[in-house]
């Protein structure tokens, strides 16, 4: 729900790469919490779980700095 108001607020390569960079994310920490730290599925759930709420809502800021359509486009689709 979330992601559909910032999906319509980003341009199509902002969301390609806003998804994109939220699958690398998530494998990055999974990679870390279980093949670096060396956490079972068990012990590392709840961190990994904290980690991909944090990941995403870092990445869904970072994508709506770098790619937000400009502002005619929006007062186009708040009219609608």
């Amino acid at each position: 729900m979330i992601e559909n108001l910032l999906l319509k607020r980003l341009t199509k390569k902002g969301v390609i790469c806003y998804f994109v960079g939220v699958v690398l994310g998530f494998a990055l920490l999974a990679y870390y919490i279980f093949g670096l730290k060396n956490y079972s599925l068990d012990d590392g759930q709840e961190i990994f779980i904290i980690g991909m709420v944090i990941v995403n809502v870092f990445w869904a800021g970072v994508s709506y700095l770098c790619w937000k359509k400009p502002k005619e486009e929006n007062e186009i689709i708040t009219k609608e």
